[in-house]
């Protein structure tokens, strides 16, 4: 029995044990009771705003909310294994049990890997060869798309890759040069970290630092610690989204004083990286691990080499212990310039080939990017400068000699930061653009500005140089001590009082507050809508790139240089048509949206010519749905539709009709706007079967069509002549005040989901019905998603049953493939060729089997 308790419990010092021991006073249960309401409310704060809710945060954060009371609350020798325990359980929540099994076994080998009984240098071989395993799964699977059963796709390989592609390095070198043996736990611990699942960038955690820290303080204080670091992250990625929105499109910086602003704003999108880094950190505090802050304070850098020392302490220092001390130490002996010089080149070029290697890991490719070479190779120069200059200098530069409380070194520090800061807003820049034309090309726009707009960028500098140096005066001269004793003594009002303001800003009696202009910025706030430049072209860098949803879609951001200019929305193209609710295609059109070729027939439809009067001895096949259905992104004859009537004419028997499948749909159609769809031209074309889309988010879908239909209630004019076209639509809103189904920007998603399943409910019968008057059988689809499942399509599932409408269900369409190799770009869900082959042979299998209602 002991040997079981031995088998569950840490081996740790007395100390420890003794100051965290399992006695509460009342001061530790008032601790903790404050600390759990904190991480209660910064859940819950989580959830309102949908923080970072495409790397799942908030359901992360409802699980460490849990774990921590139940970890305070067990005796401290317990703890590590119950931090394993809480950290499996993300893995069979965001994957099925087949491949967290499979993967929990792949980790537990690299683990085992690493203490087999050879000498080191074979256990590195053998780690290595392991890993070039998976990097060929990672390969093959983005080449393929295929997955096998238990859809080990691309996700799974870079979770593995997130999980060991650094610790194991740190892992084996602490093998190699420590002595005593971590225990079980430890090791474990150290891989299956519980925020790991969330995060497809995580900090580079040292295996000593992480063991050494393990509750090296009082628990309560290390709680503390780590619940302050959660909140600042939370601050920090709200700040976010308010930059996130004043960022400019490209189109608009055509001088100095827009290119200064744009490439600043651009800069500040690293409070991302802070604030989900900071977050990481904090989480594992609350576990115990008291490890140091992840950035010193990065934007207060007043050179290159100490902008290296504050940004990413955890890389800093992983780069330097694996890579610089060996190289410099090895050098030294000869020249300690030398030593600098080769020692910080050949850092800096590792550098960027492990942001490279990371970049494989998590998106499957390998990047190299000149950019990135030039940025890293730029920040070598500069930082290898500053070293130089330091080392030979020491002591004897004219700042070394400043008294540190006087004005004169206050602003000389400010002057320093501020040119550090906007040289490195500069070539990062350059690091998250498509090319080095295209940053040359940026800075070209500042080419022939007016000399005013010069003089009033210097002129912004300048006034940030005065309060910048009276900041730092008053701090050396401790003359902010006062401030920071009120803030300390007022800390705990602060805390609670920014996460109930921020909840409070989530409410629908904050928005009745603002006027309707300003509750649509509060609801874009809250709910992340996208900026003018996503909306329009969309623009990310390298971390967004590793950050964007589906890694484990956040802001649909993507290089706009880099993305072709057809790739709008399909109402910027001009082939569209509108009347009141009904949209169309300009018939005989042709256009390339996308990056593919689309046409129209002489009826406005993007497929092959069809007569008007059905065919004798034909089963006609009327296509109602949105972008998806209507093929965007691939080529006409490659649409899922074609695809299925070539399968339906080259399979039949001699005695079967003829199958023809008109394609009727349009992006941008909601439910209502396809019962519009039928009513003015669909039953016209006398098809025998109706085949309606369905999808995930289908609640979300009809929501401007219903904002329209409310504008138009303002004037009961455009109303009537609107009811006149359409007298369906009458029954429609007067079901919608009955029922009280109106779509404010304030209520809740799961009330919106409620109430737009009432008006999908509605309008399938409605749509059930005239079919049934005009004799066509009218069939619902239910489609796969290349995004995040929700339960909405079995939400509307239970709908259909209820009504008793037929249905094909294609939602295991994509089954045992990657969805990211199925989308027709990184940043846009909609399935390519692959995809629609897919839905066309899923489609055609569910029309053999329950069979089609030949009419």
């Amino acid at each position: 029995m002991n040997q079981m308790v031995k088998l569950f419990t840490s081996k740790l010092n007395k100390q420890v044990i003794e100051m965290n021991g399992n006695s509460f006073d009342r001061e530790k249960i008032f601790s903790l009771t404050k600390n759990f309401s904190l991480i209660f409310l910064a859940t819950w704060m989580v959830d309102g705003f949908d923080i970072e809710g495409d790397l799942q945060l908030p359901t992360m954060m409802v699980i460490v909310c849990i774990a921590f009371i139940v970890n305070a609350l067990l005796p401290v020798s317990y703890r590590l294994f119950f931090f394993f325990i809480a950290s499996l359980v993300p893995i069979f929540y965001f994957f099925s049990t087949a491949q967290a099994f499979t993967l929990i076994g792949i980790a537990l080998a690299l683990i085992g890997v690493c203490h087999l009984p050879f000498s080191i240098t074979i256990r590195q071989l053998l780690v290595i060869f392991l890993g070039m395993g998976l990097a060929f799964c990672q390969y093959i699977i983005k080449k393929t798309s295929f997955v096998g059963e238990i859809a080990l796709g691309s996700k799974f390989v870079s979770l593995l890759g997130v999980m060991f592609m650094f610790r194991i390095i740190l892992y084996l070198h602490e093998l190699k040069y420590q002595k005593k043996k971590p225990s079980v736990w430890q090791s474990l611990s150290y891989f299956f970290t519980l925020p790991n699942y969330s995060f497809p960038i995580f900090p580079i955690i040292d295996f000593k630092a992480f063991n050494s820290t393990y509750y090296d303080d009082q628990d309560t204080k290390i709680y503390e610690r780590g619940v302050n670091l959660i909140l600042l992250g939370l601050f920090q990625l709200l700040f976010y989204r308010v930059i996130y929105y004043l960022l400019p499109l490209l189109s608009e910086v055509d001088g100095a004083l827009m290119f200064f602003y744009y490439i600043m704003i651009s800069y500040l999108f690293l409070i991302r990286l802070n604030g989900i880094l900071n977050i990481i950190v904090g989480i594992l505090r609350l576990f115990g691990f008291n490890l140091p802050d992840i950035f010193n304070y990065m934007f207060l850098s007043h050179g290159f080499d100490d902008y290296w020392r504050r940004v990413n302490i955890y890389w800093k220092d992983f780069m330097v212990k694996i890579f610089y001390y060996p190289i410099y130490f090895k050098f030294r002996k000869k020249s300690i310039v030398l030593a600098l010089t080769i020692g910080t080149i050949l850092t800096f070029f590792f550098n960027w080939f492990l942001h490279s290697y990371q970049w494989f890991w998590i998106l499957g490719e390998f990047s190299v990017r000149g950019p990135e070479i030039i940025f890293w190779t730029i920040l070598c120069i500069l930082v290898l400068i500053a070293v130089i200059y330091q080392t030979k200098n020491r002591g004897k530069t004219k700042i070394s000699k400043i008294n540190i409380k006087t004005w004169k070194f206050a602003f000389t520090r400010a002057l320093q930061i501020i040119f550090t800061n906007v040289v490195i807003a500069l070539i990062y820049n350059l690091y998250n653009s498509p090319s080095f034309s295209d940053w040359i090309n940026l800075l070209t726009k500042i080419k022939n500005s007016p000399i005013i707009e010069i003089g009033i960028v210097l002129l912004i500098l300048l006034l940030i140089v005065f309060p910048l140096a009276l900041g730092i005066w008053m701090y050396e001269n401790k003359k902010m001590n006062s401030l920071f004793d009120f803030i300390s003594r007022g800390q705990d009002i602060l805390k609670f009082g920014f996460l109930i303001g921020g909840l409070f800003i989530t409410t629908s009696f904050a928005g009745n507050l603002l006027s309707t202009k300003n509750q649509v910025t509060l609801y874009n706030y809250v709910t992340h809508q996208l900026n003018k430049s996503d909306t329009e072209r969309q623009s990310r860098g390298y971390y967004e790139e590793i950050l964007s949803g589906d890694q484990f879609n956040s802001q649909a951001w993507q290089n706009e240089s880099g993305k072709s200019a057809n790739w709008v929305q399909l109402n910027k193209t001009g082939i569209m048509v509108r009347e009141d609710l009904f949209i169309n295609l300009k018939p005989n059109a042709e256009i390339v949206f996308k990056d593919a070729h689309l046409s129209t027939n002489s009826w406005g439809m993007r497929d092959k010519e069809y007569s008007k009067k059905r065919p004798k001895n034909t089963v006609r096949i009327a296509i109602l749905g949105g972008s998806l259905e209507m093929g965007t992104g691939v080529e006409n004859n490659e649409v899922f539709e074609n695809l299925i009537e070539n399968s339906l004419n080259a399979n039949k028997k001699a005695s079967d009709p003829n199958y023809e499948v008109l394609n009727f749909s349009i992006s941008g159609s909601s439910i209502i706007r396809n019962i519009e769809k039928f009513n003015k031209q669909v039953k016209d074309f006398e098809p025998t079967h109706v085949l309606l889309g369905m999808h995930e988010g289908e609640v979300l879908h009809f929501q401007k069509t219903l904002r329209w239909i409310k504008e138009q209630t303002e004037s009961k004019e455009n109303l009537e002549n609107i009811f006149k076209n359409s007298p369906w639509l009458r029954e429609l809103v007067i079901f919608i005040e009955k029922e009280n189904l109106s779509f404010d920007l304030n209520i809740k998603e799961k009330e919106k989901i409620k109430r737009g399943n009432k008006i999908i409910n509605w309008c399938l019968n409605h749509l059930k019905q005239k079919c049934s008057e005009k004799g066509i059988d009218f069939s619902l689809i239910l489609f796969p998603s290349l995004e995040n499942k929700t339960n909405n399509l079995n939400n509307i599932e239970q709908l259909i049953k209820k009504n008793k409408i037929h249905y094909y269900d294609i939602r295991d369409a994509y089954l045992n493939y990657d969805h990211d190799l199925l989308k027709i770009a990184e940043w846009d869900n909609h399935p390519n060729t692959k995809g629609h082959e897919l839905i066309a042979n899923a489609l055609y299998l569910e029309i053999n089997k329950k069979k089609l209602n030949e009419n």
